[in-house]
């Protein structure tokens, strides 16, 4: 039996969907059928455009500032880079 693959929904198909989810003039129901896409991701998506909207108006300075103070992955080095004695290897330095 074939496995069913997954539906790719592009960017702009997203940003389309979550801009109506927020303007509320039809209901994440109505929305998703109109697409047909789960009313869940409708949510999803609009949960995501909202948390991103500050940095669409956000100066880099900020951006980076709050990125560094944010990541936790700031100073990761993957394993692969890591010599045997569990350092930095050399060609890295």
């Amino acid at each position: 039996m074939k496995k069913k693959q997954r539906k790719s929904y592009t960017a702009a198909l997203k940003v389309k969907i979550a801009l109506e989810a927020i303007k509320g003039q039809r209901t994440i129901n109505e929305i998703a059928t109109h697409y047909g896409v789960h009313p869940n991701m409708v949510t999803q998506w609009k949960k995501q455009a909202i948390e991103s909207l500050p940095d669409v108006f956000s100066t880099r300075r900020e951006r980076d500032a709050q990125g560094q103070a944010r990541s936790p992955y700031v100073g990761y080095v993957p394993p692969n880079r890591l010599s045997p004695n569990r350092g930095i290897s050399k060609a890295d330095a």
